[in-house]
């Protein structure tokens, strides 16, 4: 069954689709609470969220914001430094350090879950933590498969949604071919200096086209920016 899900991830036309279609492969591989986010490290000042899905309860979701749990999260703060799929066992069997953990993993609904993260170059990133309804001794029999079941998932997904994000950007923000040009050249490397001798034009010109091009893209710097572009399909190396 799950099969089908992944056809119709790949094929969702827009974010409002895919969530849904996500929601629904969730709900089969017996996820009762899931959240979803994407977005993008930033330097000095951490990981910063373009992108968040969930059918968490308001309530919970609410007292987390307020709470700053966001900021000490056990789960999240080991998503962004594993690269393979963790169980919430796997964090929380080791009691926590600092109060507000020891307040949150209190309060707490879900004790057995899956994390996904997902790293991509450039500093993207995706996350899904998906907690599970199976009761304790069918979750023990069954986990790992159903961590690479909601993993898969959870991969598609994200690929999707990056690419469609990426889609949305491309056609709100058209690079200029000089733009383009700047950028494939720095994407292998060149500087602005060596731009300019290529191109035939002044290093001040090179600059002001990369920062026109990092303008619409909306990043902070050079190496953002191709990244960007080369999800957007915009550059092709």
């Amino acid at each position: 069954m799950i099969e089908k899900f992944f056809c119709e991830i790949r094929a969702a036309s827009d974010q409002s689709a895919l969530e849904a279609k996500f929601a629904a492969a969730m709900k089969s591989l017996h996820v009762g609470t899931y959240n979803y986010g994407a977005g993008r490290m930033v330097a000095g000042e951490g990981p910063t969220v373009e992108r968040f899905w969930t059918n968490m309860d308001p309530a919970w979701l609410q007292r987390y914001v307020e709470r700053g749990y966001q900021r000490t999260d056990r789960l999240v703060t080991a998503g962004l430094v594993r690269v393979t799929p963790f169980f919430f066992e796997d964090v929380f069997c080791t009691p926590p350090l600092l109060p507000e953990q020891q307040e949150m993993e209190t309060m707490f609904p879900f004790k057995k879950g899956i994390v996904v993260p997902m790293h991509s170059p450039f500093g993207r990133f995706g996350m899904v933590s998906a907690a599970t309804t199976l009761p304790a001794h069918l979750w023990e029999q069954t986990k790992f498969s159903v961590m690479a079941s909601i993993s898969l998932v959870a991969l598609l997904a994200h690929q999707r949604s990056e690419e469609l994000a990426a889609q949305e950007l491309a056609a709100d923000a058209p690079l200029s071919e000089r733009e383009l040009e700047t950028l494939r050249w720095s994407a292998y490397g060149k500087t602005s200096e060596e731009i300019a001798l290529i191109l035939g034009i002044t290093e001040r010109t090179v600059r002001k086209h990369v920062g026109s091009a990092m303008a619409k893209l909306d990043v902070k710097t050079r190496v953002q920016a191709v990244a960007k572009a080369i999800a957007a399909g915009l550059l092709k190396i």
